[in-house]
C-alpha cells in the first residue's frame, strides 16, 4: 500500500519490526532481518525441504532447524543453525 499511494498511508510504522532500524520502504525491501531478502531465502528453503520430503521416505526430513553448532561452541564463533535436515541422506 506504501509504494500505490507514495508513501501517505496513515499509521505508518517508525521503526523495522525485525532489527529496530528507521523504517522506509526502502529498508522494508532491503532488511536483511525482516524484509524481502529473508521472505525469498525461506520461500526456497520451504521448496527444497518439500522436494527432500517427496524424495526420501517419510519421517526422513525435518523442517524444524537442526543446531549445527551451539553458541560459544567455538570460540569467537557465532551459533550456526542449518535450514533442514536429512537423516540417512548419505547412508549406503
Amino acid at each position: 500500500m506504501t509504494i500505490r499511494y507514495q508513501g501517505r498511508v496513515g499509521g505508518e510504522k517508525s521503526r523495522c519490526e525485525g532489527c529496530g532500524g528507521r523504517w522506509s520502504l526502502q529498508h522494508a525491501l532491503n532488511c536483511p532481518v525482516g524484509g524481502l531478502p529473508t521472505l525469498r531465502y525461506d520461500e526456497v528453503n520451504r521448496t527444497w525441504a518439500s522436494l527432500a520430503a517427496e524424495a526420501y521416505p517419510a519421517g526422513v526430513v525435518h523442517v524444524k532447524e537442526p543446531i549445527i553448532r551451539e553458541e560459544g561452541e567455538v570460540q569467537g564463533c557465532p551459533a550456526l543453525k542449518g535450514d533442514f535436515q536429512v537423516r540417512g541422506a548419505y547412508a549406503s
